[in-house]
């Protein structure tokens, strides 16, 4: 990936805003409000507005009064990146529900104390000898990107150095990271099968997840199932094909077994439309990149004689590895697509690689606390429970989060990746069909984040060059029925920012 030289950093880093980073369109839904309980009863902090543009102030005001008539609350914070200067704050120390503005903090602390070019290694190990491997062991320290094909092309190494048999088990290492694969606050809604929710392992294969695809054949008769991967999971039941212009009813359900998954299917789909794909979350994550990859080196001709098990923690000997994606690219996925699953693992990874194996979530959330210190962005009451911001888990005040904004812009070692992570209001991402007038001058990078009772909006209003820009965070808790108006209302606020330094001659 393009990476940015700044020869005269602060100069550069304001040309940004027209720069745009490499462009990774979000997955549909990828920020659906999900079901949570309202957040936890803070001691209430009197609200304070103040702001030296009346009109960004009259503004604020307004969004305040309008939520305090719902029952809900403000905490607004906005600040000027180059002088750090406050130009708009309403109770900006109060810690609230972030959402998805927790990726943020987590995207930032990653960078920082991992640097923009680390990456995940996931590996074979054992020994080869004439031809055959005893125990074969797979093992990875949480590549949120791991897929089938990286699993293939490990399987095709094995191959060619003309290994045909796997006398023993094929080991599933998972010990990098711990055994609590389901991330704090996710036990809130712990029947929820869709693929936003799946757990976390230090081995995490198509990011946890399968897919049952659905095609149709011809009337009266059963469809086409797949499930993808093969290998892990059972298939029963069966959709049946009806004339066409009925749509389709698939019903899917997952019931877990010991170490593996079945997977029931019935309803059913018309005639004529085309392939249908249905992502789930597993439930047991600790065997699954061992029995698909069991079935990756069957298909390759490798015989396997034994099962597949947990160990091989002490084997070292490497046969063949994979290097993902350097984080500065894994990055995207989470800024631009808000994804849950790269948040909670990279948090994690944060664990691992600065506290020690086993990886684990309080680890993580550890580091990114003391980040938050070392930047001082660290304001009382704040907690972080998972790397997300899902559910109510997470407590985080405006004026930390544009602090935070603020050391990640002027950090050079990290501030082009971390920007270009970013969504481009008008353009990509969660901001695509937000900010449309600022699309031309890429000038409002940000990151959304949305629950049952909260809304958040945090990130950059950016200038011409030669202008100091803004970082700005608005934390909204409001009942569903508001979220529409509070919306415009937040973003009238980030068009202000915009126009103020846009629409005005600079000095």
């Amino acid at each position: 990936m393009r990476r940015i030289v700044r020869e005269a950093y602060p100069l550069i880093v304001a040309m940004l805003a027209t720069a745009g980073p490499v462009r990774a369109d979000p997955a549909p839904g990828a920020l659906t409000p999900q079901s949570t309980p309202a957040p936890a009863a803070q001691k209430p902090v009197p609200p304070r507005s103040s702001s030296a543009d009346p009109e960004l102030a009259q503004l604020l005001s307004e969004l305040e009064r309008f939520l305090g008539a719902a029952g809900g609350r403000l905490g607004a914070a906005i600040i000027d990146l180059e002088s750090g200067a406050s130009l708009g704050a309403v109770a900006e120390h109060e810690p609230l529900n972030p959402a998805s503005n927790q990726k943020l903090l987590t995207a930032a602390a990653a960078l920082a104390e991992l640097g923009p070019n680390h990456r995940w290694t996931t590996g074979l190990y054992g020994v080869a000898v004439e031809g055959r491997v005893v125990d074969l062991v797979l093992r990875s320290d949480g590549d949120p990107a791991l897929g089938v094909d990286d699993l293939r092309r490990l399987a095709s190494a094995l191959v060619n150095q003309g290994i045909a048999r796997i006398d023993g088990d094929i080991l599933v290492d998972q010990s990098r990271f711990d055994a609590q694969f389901v991330p704090p606050g996710f036990e809130q809604q712990p029947d929820e099968w869709a693929a936003f929710r799946a757990p976390v392992s230090a081995i995490a294969l198509e990011r946890n997840t399968l897919t049952v695809s659905v095609l149709p054949r011809r009337a009266g008769e059963a469809a086409r199932t797949l499930l993808e991967p093969a290998g892990f999971a059972t298939l029963r039941g069966s959709v049946q094909t009806q004339p066409m212009g009925r749509g389709q009813g698939v019903r899917i359900s997952l019931q877990p077994e010991v170490g593996r998954l079945t997977v029931s299917v019935s309803g059913h789909v018309a005639e004529g439309l085309p392939l249908t794909s249905f992502v789930r979350r597993i439930d047991d994550p600790r065997l699954y990149a061992g029995f698909v990859l069991r079935d990756q080196l069957g298909a390759l001709g490798v015989k396997v004689r034994g099962g597949v098990r947990e160990g091989g923690a002490g084997v070292t000997t490497p046969l063949a590895l994979h290097q993902s994606e350097p984080l500065s690219v894994a990055l995207h996925k989470l800024g631009k697509q808000s994804d849950n699953f790269s948040a909670e693992m990279l948090l994690k990874t944060l664990g691992l690689e600065r506290r020690g194996a086993p990886g684990t979530s309080a680890k993580g959330a550890e580091v990114v606390l003391e980040w938050l210190r070392k930047v001082d962005a660290l304001d009382p009451g704040t907690v972080v429970k998972n790397g997300s911001g899902l559910y109510d888990s997470n407590r985080v005040s405006a004026s930390s989060l544009v602090r935070a904004l603020r050391a990640a812009y002027r950090d050079a070692g990290i501030s082009s990746e971390f920007v270009g992570q970013l969504s481009i209001g008008g353009v990509d991402g969660t901001l695509r069909s937000r900010f449309r007038t600022s699309r031309e001058r890429r000038a409002v990078r940000a990151k959304t984040g949305t629950l049952s009772r909260v809304l958040a909006l945090s990130g950059y209003v950016f200038g011409p060059p030669g202008r100091s820009g803004r970082a700005f965070s608005l934390l909204v808790s409001a009942p569903p029925a508001q979220h529409q108006q509070a919306k415009q209302r937040m973003d009238a606020i980030v068009d202000r920012l915009r126009a103020s330094l846009w629409d005005r001659p600079a000095k």
